[in-house]
């Protein structure tokens, strides 16, 4: 009886696994958009030999599986339009909902093309209100490098709405509305991007073969024991640094308080004027700790609420605190900082917000040219102008520009 039983859900288990064995890359998946007017590919994997139907807006196309398992079909070409459902069918069955037909474009670069939308959602606060009325999609591509090629990527279709555009590249929708504003077609937008990253990085390795040197650096970071071990003694250079500054910072003390919440040393700040850099100014060409404040009267008609308060964009890193409260932390120097400012914090007449930056390397500060203000949205304080500085921790600089970026490595990018 035990020998039937588990022949029963031995073959159970087979027939069980036969049935899921028909995968599809993520990009082929729900809410896609395939190009009009072209013949549209879909791929996936299934067993050895198996055959595989696509039964789609009224076509209905076999292939057939190699020894590897790949299949791979061509849809003729189609009309704008959708959505659509589409049936992959063979040991099991796949149904792929919501396709659209219409404009596809692969939207790629640096950090600009990264760029999401929500970081200007006060600019364009109408046109977020406004995105879900558009057949407007992005499949966002994880970033991910590789040295041999992938069979697959990470990421899904997403439709544009308020909730989700926020995420989206702010210059691949702005790209895709004018495309739709012009055809009334449904847009896709691939985003694939990864800000500072060099063309080398983005080509095949059969593409770089007048740059010799460019393949024998990719040839070397195949070897992933030695590329892993310039990044292990990366990170301990770096761990060390910032592990250095923060034990050594006179303002960070050894209860857990602060100067922004405890006695904040009030005879040795002096005054600086922001945005700008302070290489300029009266600390120096100073890389560490450096710790900013401004006190601001706040009107009783601006009491009750939450705050926003804008710090632009800090170099480098920064944690903010309101009236003693930490109330945000930015690692990214190329990130706006905007921070929420709880009512309860408000109080009228005289209020501080201390910013306490960290700068690795080069210029130290707040950049010109951005917003540097709180408000509630229908007034505002300025910040810009004199604050008061005091120096935390002097330290060397930062080595980065010896550091290694894999992701910056002729055909990474292409690969992964």
């Amino acid at each position: 009886m035990n020998i039937k039983v588990s022949i029963f859900f031995a073959a159970l288990m087979c027939c069980t696994g036969s049935k899921a064995q028909v995968r599809l890359p993520h990009l082929v998946s729900d809410s896609m958009v395939l190009q009009r007017n072209e013949k549209a590919r879909i791929w996936g994997w299934a067993a050895a030999g198996e055959r595989v139907t696509v039964v789609f807006n009224n076509q209905k196309i076999t292939a057939k599986t190699g020894s590897d398992g790949k299949w791979s079909l061509f849809l003729s070409p189609m009309k704008e339009g959708g959505p659509y459902d589409m049936v992959i069918k063979a040991s099991n069955e796949i149904t792929i909902k919501g396709i659209l037909i219409g404009e596809v474009w692969l939207c790629s670069g640096q950090s600009n093309m990264e760029f999401p939308l929500g970081r200007v959602s006060d600019k364009y606060a109408t046109d977020i209100a406004q995105s879900g009325d558009y057949p407007i999609r992005e499949f966002a591509v994880k970033q991910r490098y590789s040295f041999s090629p992938e069979i697959d990527v990470e990421g899904a279709w997403k439709p544009a709405n308020p909730v989700n555009v926020g995420h989206f590249s702010a210059v691949a929708y702005f790209f895709g509305k004018s495309l739709y504003d012009k055809y009334r077609v449904p847009i896709g937008l691939v985003h694939s991007s990864w800000p500072g990253t060099p063309a080398e990085a983005w080509i095949s390795e059969a593409r770089l073969k007048d740059f010799p040197q460019y393949i024998d650096l990719a040839n070397k970071f195949k070897d992933t024991a030695y590329s892993n071990s310039l990044l292990r003694r990366d990170r301990a250079i770096a761990d060390g640094w910032y592990s250095r500054v923060k034990t050594n910072d006179k303002g960070l003390m050894a209860n857990g308080s602060n100067w922004a919440n405890a006695n904040d040393g009030a005879g040795d700040w002096k005054p600086i004027t922001f945005p700008g850099y302070w290489e300029s100014q009266g600390p120096g060409n100073i890389d560490g700790a450096v710790w900013v404040k401004k006190t601001i009267n706040i009107p009783l008609s601006m009491l009750n609420k939450d705050l926003s308060l804008d710090l632009g964009v800090i170099d480098d890193i920064d944690t903010t605190w309101f009236n003693g409260q930490k109330i945000g932390a930015t690692n990214n120097r190329y990130n706006p900082r905007k921070y929420k400012v709880p009512a309860g914090l408000v109080k009228a007449g005289s209020n501080t917000i201390m910013v306490r930056i960290i700068d690795n390397e080069g210029s130290g500060g707040m950049v010109k040219g951005k917003i540097y203000k709180l408000g509630d949205g229908q007034q505002s304080i300025d910040l810009s102008g004199e604050w008061q500085y005091n120096i935390g921790f002097v330290s060397p600089p930062l080595p980065v520009q010896t550091f290694i970026r894999m992701h910056y490595t002729p055909t990474c990018l292409y690969y992964g």
